[in-house]
């Protein structure tokens, strides 16, 4: 009984190791995109990759308002809600301008919003966006807004 408890448990942390591996290389990184992405799991690699900006320099158009999807993965697995937080990148201090709690669901993180000048973004202005579990930085991207 006990080889069989250790076989499944086994198993499961191999099936849990292929299903990290597509997104590791991800590991540390926000997409910012207009399109939504897709629902199934299995599916969000395919999604980074065509979404992916090598310097993870992302600009958004034809604002205000300016509705994107966020789809970010991290670097470990986390139990406890991490918080999306937008800064403006000519802040030295980095105070958020925008922060919303958000969960994870296999190291993904998928969030939909919407930067609007009355919570005080503009045109033309460049963002840190970064995902944080207390003051970790888990992943991060950078958003300019253009009209």
């Amino acid at each position: 009984m006990r080889s069989v408890v250790a076989l499944v448990l086994l198993f499961g942390l191999v099936a849990t190791a292929r299903a990290d591996k597509p997104l590791a290389r991800y590991a540390g990184k926000i997409v910012i995109s207009p399109d939504a992405p897709p629902s199934a799991i299995s599916e969000i690699p395919a999604y980074l990759a065509a979404n992916l900006v090598k310097d993870g320099s992302y600009d958004l158009t034809k604002g205000p308002p300016w509705p994107m999807h966020l789809v970010g993965v991290l670097p470990r697995d986390v139990t406890k809600p991490v918080t999306l937080v937008f800064a403006d990148k000519a802040d030295t201090k980095l105070a958020p301008l925008f922060a919303i709690e958000v969960a994870s669901k296999q190291r993904v993180v998928i969030a939909h919003t919407e930067a609007t000048v009355a919570a005080g973004f503009a045109a033309g202005k460049t963002y840190l966006v970064r995902l944080m579990l207390g003051k970790t930085v888990l992943a991060r991207a950078e958003l300019t807004l253009r009209d």
